[in-house]
């Protein structure tokens, strides 16, 4: 362990990274497809126990800062630099309006999927739960739609 890594906290930054962040996505042509590639890693088997974890860590934060930086900046920020350049390309295509701001939209964007993976845990409320639902209601943001 101790060739790879310097400590467990390294250890432990690496194993979180590598489970809880969003993929760089390539320059699909449009916002649809892009999203849509999103939401594929978004919705593996284990995002719900992905989810978990992150938000149980997150809860433990004060009793580890050091790593729970180093987890944010590795993993969260990162993946959000992802999902914000998917928004900062829709908005030069002219899909979103030009005043919209990328990072916001896609702190919009991964917390609706968050929230609607956790709805999706128990039925019957009647809220947005498919992944498709969120994309389309981006989609809908469209000076055209």
């Amino acid at each position: 362990m101790y060739l790879r890594w310097s400590n467990a906290e390294q250890l432990m930054i690496d194993a979180l990274a590598s489970v809880a962040t969003w993929p760089r996505v390539p320059d699909l042509g449009d916002l649809r497809s892009e999203l849509q590639t999103l939401v594929q890693s978004f919705s593996s088997d284990d995002a719900w126990a992905t989810i978990q974890l992150t938000m149980r860590f997150a809860g433990e934060a004060s009793k580890h800062p050091r790593l729970f930086q180093a987890y944010q900046e590795r993993s969260i920020i990162v993946g959000l630099e992802n999902v914000t350049a998917v928004f900062g390309r829709a908005i030069a295509r002219h899909e979103l309006p030009a005043g919209a701001d990328p990072a916001a939209l896609a702190l919009a964007f991964a917390g609706a999927l968050t929230i609607a993976q956790q709805l999706a845990q128990t039925p019957g409320h009647g809220l947005p739960t498919s992944p498709g639902q969120i994309v389309d209601s981006f989609i809908a943001l469209r000076p055209d739609s």
